[in-house]
This record gives structure tokens, sequence and C-alpha cells, in this order.
């Protein structure tokens, strides 16, 4: 990557690059959403407190008072606005992170400019220095926006200040810009860089989880997510709970005959299967050829027709299990007794198919 490449990729992407910025925007927007509530919120009150001792200690004259009750309007409308609508739209986050840029930066040079011409300027430098650092955005565009706002207050400052005052606020406003430009492109490097390793990082932990609680072969949670989950399972129903016990017949007999790579196969598409009649999240594989899933709050005739489009499904391929299911109340549930009773009738499904087909396939 040549230089110009690389402080491309930083003013753009916080430096790294357009494929992980654009992966971890939705945490700046969660940010920027919490940051122009908050700084809505604390900016009305200290405009409010301006405001309030502008017209108690008679400093500003009207000029002052209209400047400082339009920004608290303002300010009042843009907290009102942050907190209603930007949780439900994402898509408002920027936006309205521009207006509160403008809002504020405008408000600053209004009180330097007309309300305190005299006066050196200090509101306006104080935000020129603060805000680049408070949202998370292109480092570009912090730049860009920050810049506009110094260059229209230095116009202003020729156009209505002269001598020492002028001198004082242009130098300040350069100073001040550049602390604040450049502490907000630092900042956002750093804060991308930093959502970017935190994705990595929850990523990572969240394969490593997946490889502990998910079967390679079938895709379907295994017995160490069975065993985690065994007694959470009973804490989302209200009413109810069905347990479902399957499995497999005639795996060995296919995996002898056939080779592995064919009983592999079966067990992965009755594994799918399972998945998309039950609950994906309350499904797992406990053993070799045998499944359990869950049902929260079951209807009786629920778990039969699923169970009915299961087998009959499977069968479309050549492929056979024995089912067994059971509901308990949670009022009198005994999760271990719930699973025997499922697995007991699972058995005594398999006896009667192996009855119906011959005892030659029992070897399974």
């Amino acid at each position: 990557m040549t230089r110009k490449e690389r402080v491309k990729n930083i003013l753009l992407y916080g430096g790294v690059g357009p494929d992980n910025y654009e992966m971890v925007k939705p945490s700046m927007t969660k940010v920027n959403r919490t940051m122009i509530k908050t700084t809505s919120a604390v900016a009305t009150v200290l405009i409010f407190i301006m405001f309030m001792s502008a017209v108690i200690l008679e400093e500003s004259g009207n000029i002052g008072r209209i400047v400082h009750t339009t920004a608290f309007i303002v300010s009042c409308v843009l907290c009102v606005l942050s907190n209603a609508l930007i949780d439900r739209y994402s898509w408002l986050v920027k936006p309205m992170l521009y207006t509160a840029y403008s809002v504020f930066y405008i408000y600053g040079i209004l009180v330097g400019i007309i309300v305190e011409p005299d006066e050196k300027t200090v509101l306006f430098m104080v935000m020129i220095a603060f805000l680049p650092i408070v949202f998370v955005d292109r480092p570009l565009h912090v730049a860009i926006v920050t810049g506009s706002y110094i260059v229209i207050f230095i116009g202003l400052c020729f156009y209505t200040k002269t001598g020492i005052r002028l001198i004082g606020d242009v130098r300040n406003a350069l100073a001040f810009g550049f602390l604040g430009i450049a502490a907000g492109v630092i900042g956002d490097y750093f804060k991308i860089n930093g959502y970017v390793l935190q994705y990595r990082l929850k990523d990572k932990n969240k394969r490593l989880r997946d490889d502990s609680r998910i079967d390679k072969l079938t895709k379907m949670q295994n017995r160490n997510a069975y065993e985690s989950d065994f007694y959470k399972i009973a804490k989302r129903c209200e009413e109810s709970i069905g347990c479902i016990y399957f499995d497999v017949n005639g795996l060995k007999n296919l995996n002898d005959n056939k080779g592995h790579e064919e009983g592999d196969k079966m067990l992965q598409y009755v594994a799918s299967q399972i998945r998309r009649h039950f609950d994906e999240e309350i499904c797992y594989r406990i053993g070799g050829d045998e499944f359990v899933a869950f049902i929260i709050d079951p209807e009786f005739y629920e778990i039969k027709n699923r169970t009915d489009d299961f087998l009959a499904e499977i069968v479309k391929r050549g492929y056979y299990a024995s089912v067994g299911w059971k509901i308990h109340d949670i009022d009198v549930l005994n999760m271990k007794d719930l699973i025997s009773a499922a697995e007991s009738e699972m058995y005594r499904k398999k006896v009667d198919f192996y009855k119906q087909v011959g005892y030659d396939r029992r070897r399974n």
C-alpha cells in the first residue's frame, strides 16, 4: 500500500479498510445514537443556564436573549427528536449527527460574534476542541465539518472584529481547531480499530462456542450443548414442555453395506429434517444416531403433526427413524423423567419397526 493509499484509508475508513469499516458501522451507529441523546441533553441544560444568566444579569441585551432562546429551543427539539426517533430509525443517526455538529458550532459562533463580540470567544473554542472526539465518524468528515465552521468563524471575525481581539480569536480558532481535528481524527482511528478488534474477538469467541456446542457432521447442537441447556429449557415454558426422542434405524447396516459416507449422508439428512420441522435452537444430537428435540408449550396434535411430517419426509429418501414423544406440565415436571418417558416410547416404536421389517435389520 502506497503512502497516498494509507492516508486515504485512514481518512475514509479509520485505517481498517472499506470492508472492516462496513462491518463495524452498526457499532458506530449505536455509539453515536447514545452520544447524540446524551450531548443534546447536556447541551440543553447548559444553554438554559446561559439563557437564565443572560436574563437575570441583563448582560447580553435583546440580541443575546434571542440567540440563547433560539439555541435553547433548537437544542430542546434536537433532544426530543433524538430520544423519540433515532432508536426506531437508525438511518436518522447520521443526519442528526451532523445536525448536532451544526447546532452547537453555530451557537458557539453566534455567542462569540454577536452576543459577546468584545470578549474572548471561549464557547466556540470549547466546541471545536470537544465535539470532534465525542462522535464516531469517518475522520475526513470530522475534519471537513469542523474545518468548515472554523473557516466561517474566522471569516466573521475579520468582518466584525479588529485589533488584538481579532488576532486572538483567529489564533485561538486555528490552534483549538487543529487540536480538535487532530484529536478527532486520531480518536476515530483508535475507536474504529477498537470496534474491529472487538468484532473479531466476538466472532472468534462465537466460533469457539460453536465448536464446543455444534456437531460438525450434522450442524446440529451436540451433547455438550444438550447437557448445558437441559434445565434452562423448562424456564422458557409457561404451561408445558414436549420432548421428542429420535433414533435413526439401520445406521450400522448402512455403514457395513454401503460405507460410512452413506451413513453420514443419512444422518445429515435426518438432522436437517429435524431442524426443519422443530425449533433448531432446542434440537440436539446426543449420540451416534440419537437426537432430541423440545417444544415449548406444545399442543398434542402439534407434536403429532410435526412428527408425522418429519417421518414422511425422510421416508421419501428411503430412511427410517423411531420416534417417541411425551408432554409434561411444568407444575409436575421432572426433566429426567420426561426424557426417559420419551426414550422409552421411542424404543417401543423401534421394537415395532423391526418386527415389521425383520430382525435381520436390527443391526443399527
